[in-house]
């Protein structure tokens, strides 16, 4: 179909084409370009730059730190060379203080029993063998009428052995009534010795136990214990006239000559302990204030809530320090079982949580090195990675170096 259309003058335009067949042939020219794209793809495909990453653990070489022949001079950098050794450091870790082990007894009644004194209080310094407390106990009234009563009976037994020994010597009596005698003897003896037990294991004293066979001795229901160590009583759980229970707690006496320590080591580090190395005990806001002495024992498991190892020592205390229940530090001297590769503190510099070091290239060149470190001591650290043997660092002007390389990182950007 042909549209006519007519100028401004009137005049007859020339037939033009319908406007889808533009379109048509714009598509066609679009398509066209698209599968030359496609089949030749390195024609319009972006360049990618390649990226050389520096060597793990290292800096690139175009962050050296270069010092002109006039900073040399003004700025002396002291070195050391890098050098493998079993090293020695003290390790410190948190520890705890507790009574020694034969230094601590806690008395624990024997029985049902009342109070019936007290003769030593809380704070209060006793001596071994001195009296504690007093109870009372029908339970004690009879353990004494059982072993009165036993002893009355092996001392009746004697008696008849003997006089049946003399008839059957006599030949007036057969040998068969000897032999039950002495049967009963046995027994009654037996009796007697079970009996003095059970009164030994409530407290009661030996020499005490033998005054009750003397026949004007005066018999009471009272039992006095006394102070197995010498020490201070630390607590006290009893008033006098107060009920209390077989085996309940009444008091606790504790020996202040030795304490124990607990030391907590972690895992990694525990291998480098062993009994007998020596340590130091002292608190963190009084460092002049320490007592010396050795590694005692070591638990062979984690303790279960620090995920530690726990190293114990049992210590002579000084003038009553340090005493059960503060809370200390703990340091212990220890060797590294091999060789390892140590810096000096005033070596070492930090870009964020990047440890650096600087090597050095030259006489007037030094490149930052990036390590990582196992332990810091008081003045070196103990390096795991990033530096090798026979390397050489700077020791001084450390901040000077990282100075001058931060201004050659402006000067490059």
């Amino acid at each position: 179909m042909i549209i006519s259309s007519f100028d401004r003058t009137g005049a007859p335009l020339k037939p033009s084409i319908r406007p889808y067949r533009t379109h048509a042939i714009t598509t066609f020219i679009l398509a066209t370009l698209i599968s030359m794209s496609c089949g030749r793809e390195d024609i319009f495909q972006e360049p990618v730059e390649t990226i050389s990453l520096p060597p793990p653990g290292r800096i690139s070489d175009n962050q050296l730190v270069h010092l002109t022949p006039e900073q040399a001079a003004e700025v002396p950098i002291q070195t050391t060379i890098i050098r493998p050794v079993r090293f020695s450091y003290r390790l410190k870790v948190p520890g705890t203080v507790f009574p020694a082990p034969d230094y601590i007894f806690k008395l624990s009644a024997p029985f049902n029993a009342r109070i019936t004194d007290l003769y030593a209080h809380e704070g209060e310094p006793v001596k071994k063998g001195q009296p504690v407390l007093e109870l009372e106990s029908l339970e004690f009234a009879n353990l004494l009428a059982e072993y009165i009563q036993a002893r009355a009976e092996v001392t009746y037994q004697e008696s008849r052995k003997q006089r049946l020994t003399v008839l059957v010597e006599k030949e007036l009596s057969p040998i068969r009534d000897l032999e039950e005698v002495q049967v009963d003897f046995i027994r009654s003896t037996a009796i007697a010795r079970a009996a003095q037990a059970r009164l030994l294991a409530v407290g009661m004293s030996a020499s005490r136990i033998e005054q009750l066979e003397e026949p004007t001795r005066e018999l009471n229901a009272r039992l006095e214990m006394y102070a197995p160590i010498n020490g201070v009583i630390s607590e006290h759980l009893i008033d006098r006239g107060q009920s209390v229970e077989a085996y309940e707690h009444m008091a606790t006496i504790i020996n202040l000559d030795k304490v124990l320590v607990q030391g907590y080591v972690s895992s990694d580090e525990a291998g480098l302990l062993k009994a007998g190395d020596a340590l130091t005990i002292s608190l963190k806001d009084f460092p002049n204030r320490k007592v010396e002495g050795r590694i005692s024992t070591i638990n062979p498991a984690l303790d279960p809530i620090n995920r530690s190892v726990t190293v114990n020592a049992i210590i002579n205390t000084q003038n009553a320090w340090p005493m059960p229940g503060i809370n200390v530090r703990m340091e212990i001297q220890v060797q590294t079982p091999d060789p390892v590769i140590t810096v000096p503190l005033s070596a070492l510099t930090y870009e964020g949580p990047q440890a650096l070091v600087f090597l050095k290239v030259d006489e007037h060149t030094y490149r930052k090195q990036v390590i990582s470190t196992r332990r810091l001591t008081s003045l070196y650290a103990i390096v795991e990675s990033g530096l090798e043997g026979g390397e050489e660092i700077a020791v001084t002007q450390i901040f000077t170096l990282k100075a001058l390389s931060k201004m050659g990182e402006g000067e490059e950007e």
